[in-house]
This record gives C-alpha cells, structure tokens and sequence, in this order.
C-alpha cells in the first residue's frame, strides 16, 4: 500500500500524478467520502520528501477516519483476524499485539507452523511465534532488520517456507532526497532472522512492493513504480523482468498484489482495478497476459493470498473496505463479500491455517512515540 505526500500542500497526490509529473496546486481537504481511488495510492517525484518522521503519515486511511487520521501525530494500525462469509461485528477472541516506536505495519505473512510475520514501513520485521494461536496479551518482537544502508522502508513480506526464507520488499519513494539505494528484495533466514540475501530490482526508480512464488520455486515481485513483474529463478544471481509495462495497458495502473494459482500468476492493479491473469510457461516471459474480466472493478486493491486451487481473496482499500473472494474460471472471476464494513481499511490478508489475517488501519492506542497494534480472531471457511 502506498501514499504520498506533497510537502508543498501537505497534501496526497496521486500514482498518475506522480509518474508524469504533474504541479499541483494545494488542494482543501476532502471529506470523508469523497477521497477517489486514483488519491489514494501514490508517489511524488517532483517533490523531494523529507526524511520520515513520526509526525509524518505515510499510510493514512482515506475512509471514515479520513480527517481524523491525516492530522493523526502518531498513525497505528491494529492486525485484524477475520472469516469469510463472517460479518468484521461478529464475536472474535482476543488477538495478539505488537509494540513498538513508530511501527507502521504494511504486509503480513504467515508460516505453516502458525508463526506470524508483519512487515513495517520502517526496517524492522516482528514475528511472534505460533501467533495465529497465541493468547490475546501475547506480544510480537522485533525479529529482523533490513540493513540500514539500504532504502529505509519495508513492504511486502512473504514467507517461503521451501526455501526456509522470509523474502521482504525494501523501498524508498524514486525521488527522495538525497537519493535512497535502489530498491531490494532481501531474504532472511525464515528461523534466525539473518539476512542471507539481497536482489536489487533491475529497473531504476524500482519500488518492490509484493511477493508470490510458484511451485518450480520461481519467485515474482512487482514493481508499482515501473509497472513490472520480475522473476527470480531458482539458483539465478539476479532478478530479471519477467513482464513489462506494455502487458498491461495503462502505464500507472500500479502493480501490486500477487498470488499464484496453479499454473497461473494473478496481479492486481492498485490504481485502475485491474486483475491481470499471467501463464507462467517455461519461457523467460509469461506465455501468454490476459485481463480478468471481472463483474466490476476492484476498489484499490493492495495484498492478495491464494486459498485454494481456483480462489484468492483480496484486500480492497477503497470506499467500501472489505475483504474480497475471488473465484477464476478460464479468463473470468467473480467476486463475493467475504468480510465488509471494514471501518478503517484493509491492506493485507494471510490465511493463517482456519483463521484469515487482515491488516487494517485503526487507531488502538499510542504511549508517546510507542504505537500498539492488536489483533482479534474468528474461523476462515475455504
């Protein structure tokens, strides 16, 4: 998920302002209802930004918080475990909660054992163990550290477990002053927390934003600024691009969820709502792009995990935040609600085992600099 800030207005621009480098001129606030998609997610490379701030705001949530949350000094967000087909007011028991000196989480994952990663738009990574199962005043620690000569912010995170690695998208805003290192995909040891490995994405002003991997162990990551998808194949020394802007229409669409579904890598577009079905082949590039057709558009689409052998669910962060199932057949889906009413967004989901975890912007409480997220927890039903 991603925002932007004008420093001239102290205002949100959006990914197609940013890309073509459009002036803007300072705009009054918006209302609740009505922040349109295009605002919502985006990158200023005409503006230097300052060096993040807590005071700053990063990832602030456009809907019934909208005002509330940009004058926020201290954003947090709390870690929502939620079902399908459960309504977000049914009963949940206690999660559990992360502490920490400006966390602001953006991506979550999950490993077959229960353990929960979260990454944070800051350089760490907390894990706690066994965490879909853990009582509600467990506390999740700071597990890993991307290295602080790299770009400064943490995206997706994806845990690998046949690779025994935490694969973590390391970014920085393309135009930030002094100019940040190139944005990096770094592994680190799924158990210690040591990093083991580091790809520098290939195309400048790359922003890795999230990760897939498919069963011959190739990994895909998009880059939302460029609108590419990279593969890192097994053994090879270096990401390359696997699918370029061209596949996709509209260069500021934003690539950004991923998930793979048979022989099949689906992504998502941030800005136009787009779904993008990509045959992964044998080839250096996928066999064949083919769009969705969906029976809408899908509202600022971020994270996007697979449940099964023919559907995902997304998290959609738009006006009507909710967690979405998609069912594809052949070049088609359709969409069901799986949770709505979503008062503070939605970014990111990781089916946890019977539990689904969802990321969501809510305030819970702040002590000074520190912010507590919290998570809460109900049945997933495949």
């Amino acid at each position: 998920m991603m925002w932007a800030h004008d420093a001239r207005a102290g205002s949100r621009v959006s990914m197609r302002e940013a890309r073509e480098g459009e002036p803007r001129e300072p705009e009054a606030r918006r209302s609740n209802h009505e922040s349109p998609p295009a605002r919502r997610h985006g990158l200023t490379p005409t503006q230097p930004r300052p060096k993040y701030h807590p005071s700053q705001n990063l990832f602030p949530h456009p809907r019934s918080s909208w005002n509330a949350t940009i004058n926020s000094p201290r954003p947090i967000f709390a870690l929502l475990l939620a079902t399908a087909a459960t309504p977000v007011a049914s009963p949940v028991r206690p999660g559990f909660e992360i502490t920490g000196n400006s966390i602001s989480p953006e991506s979550l994952t999950s490993a077959s054992n229960g353990d929960v990663f979260v990454g944070s738009a800051r350089l760490d990574i907390y894990r706690l163990r066994r965490g879909a199962d853990a009582p509600g005043n467990a506390v999740a620690a700071p597990w890993a550290q991307a290295p602080a000569s790299g770009p400064p912010m943490i995206f997706g995170v994806f845990a690998d477990e046949a690779a025994h690695t935490l694969w973590a998208c390391a970014a920085e805003y393309p135009e930030s002053k002094p100019p940040a290192p190139r944005s990096t995909l770094y592994g680190f040891d799924l158990e210690t927390g040591r990093q083991t490995r580091a790809y520098p994405l290939p195309t400048p002003r790359a922003l890795c934003n999230d990760i897939s991997r498919d069963a011959a162990g190739n990994l895909y990551v998009t880059d939302s600024i460029n609108n590419e998808v990279l593969r890192l194949a097994p053994g090879a020394a270096q990401l390359a691009v696997w699918a370029d802007a061209a596949a996709f229409g509209a260069k500021d669409s934003a690539l950004d969820g991923l998930a793979v579904l048979g022989d099949r890598l689906y992504v998502n577009a941030i800005n136009s709502g787009q779904l993008f079905a990509l045959d992964i082949g044998t080839g250096a590039h996928p066999a064949r792009v083919t769009e969705v057709q969906l029976p809408r558009r899908l509202d600022t689409p971020d994270g996007m995990r697979a449940i099964s052998a023919t559907a995902m669910l997304v998290a959609e962060n738009g006006k009507q935040a909710r967690i979405t199932r998609i069912d594809v057949a052949g070049d088609a889906a359709t969409l069901s609600d799986v949770v709505t009413g979503l008062a503070h967004g939605a970014n990111a989901v990781s089916p946890q085992g019977k539990q689904l975890g969802i990321l969501e912007p809510q305030p819970f409480e702040t002590r000074g600099d520190e912010r507590r997220v919290r998570a809460v927890r109900v049945p997933l039903r495949r």
